[in-house]
Formats: structure tokens, sequence, C-alpha cells
């Protein structure tokens, strides 16, 4: 897929559109030919005065100018978070273990970029997520892997139906993982979503 800038400037006017109807935006992949790196970054100022919260799940150069809006959630892999700390000039402490690297890195962009969800997915671990001044361990639930691929894309679709719903932050990790490890279960990346009593505990 080829855009210009014509085109780009009509994505950001349909996007501040659909901001006054919605209660969260997710952008995700990556960004088109021909759009910019800056992309997202100016797509998520554009609607930054709706208030509606943006989840940012993308990498490389879109994900370090995209940050700089302070999107509500990013998604960074462990490769993409270790980058970003990098590229944030963090040095580990000499005896530091790789989990508090992970957490000073992620305290590091929820307090320095102003982003108030940092959702490390870390693979067959689970995930660890920075919300606020909090620290989340998020479990990776065993089952069997038929297709892993669109996991990532499920935990995400899954947060933000739990911040449309206005679940708490346990809730809506609960939601997001078992949206991600349904995903797993399913050949196909569409599935039906159950109700959430039918997934998470009471």
């Amino acid at each position: 897929m080829q855009v210009n800038e014509s085109d780009c400037r009509r994505i950001i006017e349909q996007i501040q559109e659909l901001a006054d109807t919605s209660s969260v935006i997710i952008m995700s992949g990556s960004v088109p030919a021909g759009g910019g790196a800056d992309l997202y970054r100016c797509m998520i100022e554009a609607i930054k005065p709706s208030g509606v919260p943006v989840t940012l799940d993308t990498s490389g150069e879109a994900l370090m100018l995209g940050i700089q809006a302070g999107p509500f959630m990013i998604k960074p892999n462990k490769e993409e978070i270790a980058k970003l700390a990098a590229d944030s000039g963090l040095v580990p402490e000499a005896d530091s273990s790789i989990e508090e690297q992970l957490v000073a890195t992620i305290r590091h962009l929820v307090q320095s970029k102003n982003i108030l969800c940092v959702a490390v997915s870390l693979g067959e671990q689970g995930a660890m997520v920075g919300f606020g001044d909090k620290i989340y361990t998020v479990s990776a639930a065993k089952v069997e892997a038929v297709n892993p691929v669109g996991s990532g894309d499920s935990f995400v679709a899954g947060f933000a139906a739990a911040l449309h719903r206005g679940y708490d932050i346990i809730r809506s990790l609960q939601l997001a993982s078992a949206c991600g490890a349904s995903k797993h279960n399913h050949s196909r990346i569409d599935f039906s979503l159950k109700p959430p009593g039918c997934i998470l505990n009471p």
C-alpha cells in the first residue's frame, strides 16, 4: 500500500472525526509506504484534545516517534523495549537482573513520556505491565498453541474492550490475557469472544 501527503491529511482528519464518537482507539501495524515514520505521532497529537485513550502497537522508528505524543498505552516486545531503553540512554546497573532492567525501563517510559500503560509482551512468560506507579506481572495461560499469530493483537483488543467497559486494571489485564490465550487455540485470527463472565473469574 502506498500513500501520499494528501492521503495522510485525510487519515488524520478522519481519525479526528472518529475520536468524537469513540471510547478507545488502537493504532497498530507498520506505517504504509509514503506515510512517514511520524504518522502515528501526528495522529495521536491530532486527537489529544478529545481525551480518547490511544493504544499504540507498532515498532521501530514509528514507535520511537509515536511515544513522543504520549499515547495512553504501548505494547512493545522484549526486543523493542530494549531498544527504547537504549535510545533513552538508560544504562542498567551492573548487578541488576533482566527483570529489574525491564521494570526500570517501564517506569522511565511511564514517567518521562507520559504513557499511563506500558505492556511488554514476553511470549510464553506472559507480560509485564506498568500502569501508573504500579507494576503487574501477567502469567500466560497454559493452552495448546494451534496458531499463536495474532495473540498480541488479541491482547490489545481485549484490553481495549475492558477500557470501553470501564473495568479496573486487574480485570482489564485478565480479559486481555484471556483474549491473547484464546487466540492460541484458533487457526484463524478472527474468533468469537464469549461474554466476560465466561472468561474471567469473579
